[in-house]
């Protein structure tokens, strides 16, 4: 009897332990990973430039996370929210496998913009020119016409 409870209790406990420790983007065979699975949320609009949001980061653990590890398609990108509230967090490139544009908003205008630059051990921060409240990652280049003060609108 002891021989069988074994073996059953260690298949058991494999599949119990198989299903922590997931990844927010679901479980990529690769290190880079892309976000194409993850359905449209949002559409955003800045100057005539449309981009598709296909994540929002809203806690602190996903924001943290980010795009870390992950490639996006053409014409989208992240956004990250504060529930309402304002924040003054700097931004990295931390694992982050292709370049970025990046804008702050504040109560739906642009407060600034850069252009990221991938990394992978020692990352420059890119720190806001002041308090927002919504910040969009895209790929490079998306943001690169914005004005400050201009108009986002998302839908």
């Amino acid at each position: 009897m002891r021989r069988r409870l074994f073996p059953a209790l260690a298949l058991a406990g494999v599949v119990l332990l198989s299903g922590c420790g997931a990844h927010p983007f679901g479980n990529p065979t690769a290190s880079q990973h892309t976000v194409q699975s993850i359905p449209r949320v949002s559409v955003m609009t800045v100057g005539g430039k449309t981009v598709h949001v296909y994540a929002v980061f809203a806690t602190d653990k996903a924001r943290a996370h980010g795009l870390m590890d992950t490639t996006l398609p053409a014409d989208s990108g992240a956004v990250f929210t504060w529930d309402g509230a304002t924040a003054q967090e700097a931004f990295w490139m931390f694992h982050t496998p292709e370049p970025l544009s990046l804008v702050w908003i504040r109560a739906g205008r642009i407060v600034g913009h850069v252009e990221m630059v991938q990394c992978s051990l020692s990352c420059p921060t890119y720190n806001p020119p002041g308090p927002y409240d919504t910040a969009v990652e895209a790929n490079a280049g998306t943001f690169a016409h914005v004005v400050r003060g201009e108009a986002v609108t998302f839908r």
